[in-house]
C-alpha cells in the first residue's frame, strides 16, 4: 500500500512541480543526482508535500526517494488582516494561538493564489516531536505564539481579494487602485 501512496505522490509531484513550489528554490546535487524540493502543492493544498527528494534513475526517469505529508497547525485561534495605507499597499495576516504544551512549532508556510483568492497553509515544524511524539517529553506549559505572514500584494489590480487559511479562517480585503508604484 505504501508503494501505491508513493507512486500517487510522485505523480502529484510531476503534475504540480512546474508551477507550485514554496518560497525556496529546489536544490539539485550533482554528487548524488538528487533533487530536493522544500514543498509541493497538490490541488488546493499549498505545500502539503514537504522535503520531497527525487533522484535520477536513468535516461529520463526519476525515482521518489522520500517525502512527508505536512500536518496543518490546528492551534491557531485568531487571524488578523493588517493592511498598510501607503502605496503600494502591503497586506499581512497576523496569526495567533497557543501550543497546549512545550512541544510543537510553526513550520512551513505555503501560499497559492488563484484568481482573487489566496490559500495559505500553516504547518507544524517537522521535528522529532512531530515524527515520534511518544519519544519526546514535553513540558505542560502553554506557549502562546504569533506570526506575521506577508501576502504578495504588489502588482495586483484594483479589486476585492479573499484569503483562506488552514481551511478554517477566511476574510476579504480590497485594493482601491492598482497596487504598483507610479512614476
Amino acid at each position: 500500500m505504501k508503494s501505491l501512496y508513493e507512486n500517487v505522490c510522485f505523480v502529484a509531484l510531476l503534475i504540480f512541480a512546474g508551477s507550485s513550489f514554496a518560497s525556496e528554490n529546489p536544490l539539485y546535487s550533482d554528487a548524488s543526482s538528487r533533487l530536493t524540493i522544500r514543498a509541493v502543492d497538490a490541488g488546493n493544498k499549498p505545500g502539503i508535500f514537504q522535503d520531497v527528494v527525487i533522484e535520477h534513475a536513468k535516461d529520463d526517469l526519476w525515482r521518489l526517494v522520500g517525502m512527508r505529508e505536512g500536518v496543518l497547525l490546528p492551534h491557531i485561534d485568531t487571524v488578523e488582516l493588517v493592511k498598510t495605507s501607503n502605496v503600494p499597499v502591503q497586506v499581512f495576516l497576523k496569526i495567533s494561538g497557543q501550543f497546549p504544551h512545550g512541544c510543537g512549532a510553526i513550520g512551513e508556510i505555503s501560499q497559492k493564489k488563484t484568481d482573487n483568492t489566496f490559500v495559505i497553509s500553516v504547518y507544524f515544524k517537522n521535528d522529532l516531536w512531530l515524527q515520534n511524539p511518544l519519544d519526546v517529553a514535553c513540558t505542560l506549559a502553554i506557549r502562546p505564539f504569533s506570526h506575521i505572514i506577508p501576502l504578495p500584494a504588489y502588482g495586483l489590480p484594483a479589486g476585492n481579494y479573499e484569503y483562506r487559511l488552514n481551511e478554517k479562517f477566511s476574510g476579504v480585503f480590497s485594493l482601491n487602485a492598482d497596487n504598483v508604484l507610479t512614476e
